[in-house]
């Protein structure tokens, strides 16, 4: 496995530079910029699998924001975050501003560590879709133990939007194909679905377990790198087989039907889609278990 010399310097300096308020933006949103396009390069002539899985995570993060308008959403971020918990720090002697606020790669809700120079907060790179309240209500959880709070947090990160953005970061790092997991295969979901509704014509693409659990978006296509990933929380015994084949026969349909362009903007649920959707043998039974999954990370 291969890490790529000096990566985690410049990964650390970009997210700790940003962190910090009155930061200069336009130097920070180069330095992304060159280093998602010397990453791409590097990406183009060897295999994803042949990088460590932290070096896949933080070129996907590069890639991911080095796209202007969501640089510029994860500015914005930063700024509301910091404002929410510098007023949820009122009182406290732990924990003092000014909030130096990272969104990175951690996995779990936040971290946070008292630092001579004020509170170093590190959030998941999805939390960028929060709004005022929300990040209101995840810094009186992490500072106050507000219970009330923490049911709105853990809503949000199950969301599509929180959800969207980390699965394609996932996605932009480099898929590892893992069609084995622990109780799923999805080689053969993907036999299974091809040859019953594709009449077994389907190029098979990458195929993929998530890192992460997740409990409202199931499955992603990936067009650009034909790539599907299947939530790591149906690896498991007691999710039917009938329902892992739904989720990958939703995605293979991403990859037949592709986007259709209206006014300038992408759609992939189209009518005909939702139709073809509709044309699998248990879809009511496999969304009804994907509610009932999606209830539990309430």
């Amino acid at each position: 496995m291969q890490y790529i010399r000096g990566l985690k310097t410049l990964f650390a300096r970009v997210t700790g530079s940003l962190a910090q308020p009155g930061a200069s933006v336009e130097p920070i949103f180069a330095s992304i910029a060159r280093a998602a396009a010397d990453l791409d390069r590097l990406f183009a002539t060897t295999a994803p699998a042949e990088f460590t899985a932290p070096t896949r995570a933080m070129r996907g993060w590069l890639a991911y924001f080095a796209r202007r308008e969501r640089f510029d959403r994860l500015v914005e971020a930063i700024a509301r975050a910091r404002l929410a918990f510098e007023a949820a720090m009122t009182g406290l002697r732990r924990f003092r501003p000014p909030a130096i606020v990272e969104f990175a790669l951690t996995r779990g809700i936040f971290s946070l560590r008292g630092q001579p120079a004020g509170t170093r907060v590190c959030l998941p790179a999805g939390m960028i879709c929060f709004d005022d309240g929300l990040f209101a209500r995840l810094a009186q959880m992490a500072l106050r133990k507000a219970r009330g709070a923490r049911q709105a947090v853990l809503g949000a990160m199950a969301g599509e939007s929180f959800q969207q953005i980390q699965a394609e970061i996932e996605s932009l790092g480099g898929i590892v194909e893992r069609p084995a997991g622990r109780a799923r295969d999805l080689a053969a979901a993907f036999d299974r679905v091809n040859a019953e509704y594709f009449g077994a014509r389907m190029p098979r693409p990458r195929l993929t377990w998530s890192r992460t659990l997740t409990r409202r978006k199931f499955g992603h296509y990936d067009h650009l790198r034909d790539t599907v990933m299947i939530s790591a929380t149906l690896d498991d015994a007691e999710v039917p087989e009938f329902v892992v084949d739904y989720v990958l026969y939703h995605e293979l349909l991403h990859k037949q039907h592709g986007m259709v362009w209206s006014n300038g903007r992408a759609r992939v649920h189209t009518p005909t889609f939702k139709q073809a959707d509709r044309n699998f043998a248990r879809y009511a039974e496999a969304d009804e278990w994907l509610k009932k999954l999606a209830r539990r990370g309430r």
